[in-house]
């Protein structure tokens, strides 16, 4: 059997009933892509191993405690056999099928490292998932002068367009450059994560998109 073309892992804590959700908004609305679903439960103490355990449809295993989001989706590595690697939160639900027709655009920009989506609000509202560059300028602008500059926001437009940084909430990357980098940097427990793995991302070379 022929590996799959991407590899989702979504990392839970006690968040079975949204965590359930979330896969099977994947199964409903990812049609076209070759692709597996693998849950990782960072030690989780509710009903999440009786929920996902008998689950033919994925992978799941537990780490035996709580890693943090960095070592925690790092370890879902070895199960994974996909080309590229959606790393994704599990409170995420799909909506449509964007995901596929930014998994093709990743493929034939091959100068961007990652991308990710736009999010959304339970109410539909947009909710901000790029952060501007977190120089010492942005934080005097947004915490002194209270202009926004270094908080998440909505890029405008319709058009995908390079960022400095896209939330680790959702991003798609080639598993290749992960590998390169070394994966998420396990000395960030939880948050701030993403911002390094985008930095790695531009230091090598590669951009970093947003899909709208």
């Amino acid at each position: 059997m022929s590996p799959p073309d991407l590899s989702i892992i979504v990392l839970t804590w006690n968040t079975a009933l949204i965590t359930e959700k979330c896969v099977n908004t994947i199964i409903k609305y990812l049609k076209g892509v070759s692709y597996q679903i693998i849950v990782a439960d960072n030690g989780s103490t509710d009903n999440t191993a009786s929920t996902f355990k008998k689950r033919t449809d994925l992978t799941y295993f537990n780490t035996g405690s709580n890693l943090g989001f960095g070592r925690g989706n790092n370890a879902a590595l070895k199960y994974a056999r996909g080309r590229y690697l959606l790393f994704l939160n599990s409170d995420m639900e799909f909506l449509d099928s964007s995901l596929a027709k930014m998994l093709a655009f990743l493929k034939k920009k091959t100068e961007i490292g990652a991308i990710g989506p736009a999010f959304l609000n339970p109410d539909l509202s947009p909710q901000g998932s790029v952060f501007p560059p977190q120089t010492i300028s942005n934080a005097f602008r947004e915490f002194w002068l209270k202009k926004p500059s270094y908080s998440k926001y909505v890029p405008q437009g319709n058009i995908p367009l390079p960022v400095w940084s896209i939330s680790g909430g959702a991003i798609l990357i080639r598993k290749k450059l992960f590998d390169e980098i070394g994966g998420w940097d396990q000395r960030y427990f939880f948050f701030f994560e993403d911002l390094e793995l985008c930095r790695q991302i531009w230091a090598r070379g590669f951009k970093v998109y947003f899909y709208p």
